[in-house]
């Protein structure tokens, strides 16, 4: 594998852009086992920088989540023209994060906290909306920490997961988009 630098700085970024006081770490191998570290504060974080560097330089992808119930939705799959599309139809994302040449990987924040049900239905329609695989879109989905190498094994070459935006903002279709699903959930 590559070398890349770290640096604390963007990582620190995408995490206080997602606003999320809590968050899950996972390192996947190509085998698929995943070691998870749950419920991390980000001073938490950097006591586990050199592990996850370690990891990463052994081949295994560097993942984050929020941790239990929160107001995110992973969109993957997008190409500059999807994620134009977004923009421009309200859905304006939180962070960017770039995983390949043309591929990108969208956090979508809410206007509030949505239950798993609620989560998992929002993050369906978004996919469409989006035109990305929906299977991929779920309540607890994994998505890359910026400023680390994602393994050739994932998709044929490797490729640095590189912070494109984090502006940390609500999307401006959030309001309408969520009471049609949180109406229905009361």
């Amino acid at each position: 594998m590559g070398r890349i630098t770290h640096q604390q700085d963007i990582i620190e970024r995408q995490i206080v852009a997602m606003n999320i006081a809590r968050f899950d770490v996972a390192t996947r191998k190509k085998s698929g086992s995943i070691l998870t570290h749950d419920g991390l504060y980000l001073a938490q974080l950097w006591g586990l920088v050199d592990l996850l560097r370690e990891q990463n330089q052994a081949g295994h992808a560097v993942l984050i989540r929020p941790h239990g119930e929160h107001g995110m939705t992973l969109l993957s799959g997008l190409d500059n023209s999807r994620l134009t599309k977004l923009r421009v139809e309200g859905f304006e994302p939180a962070v960017v994060v770039q995983y390949g040449k043309d591929l990108f990987q969208a956090w979508l924040k809410h206007d509030r906290k949505l239950d798993q049900t609620t989560s998992e239905k929002v993050a369906k329609c978004l996919a469409e909306i989006a035109g990305v695989d929906a299977s991929t879109s779920h309540w607890d989905s994994y998505g890359y920490l910026a400023n680390f190498l994602i393994p050739a094994w994932v998709q044929g070459e490797e490729q640095e997961a590189y912070l494109i935006e984090d502006r940390g903002i609500v999307y401006s279709a959030a309001p309408q988009l969520l009471s049609k699903y949180c109406a229905a959930a009361s």
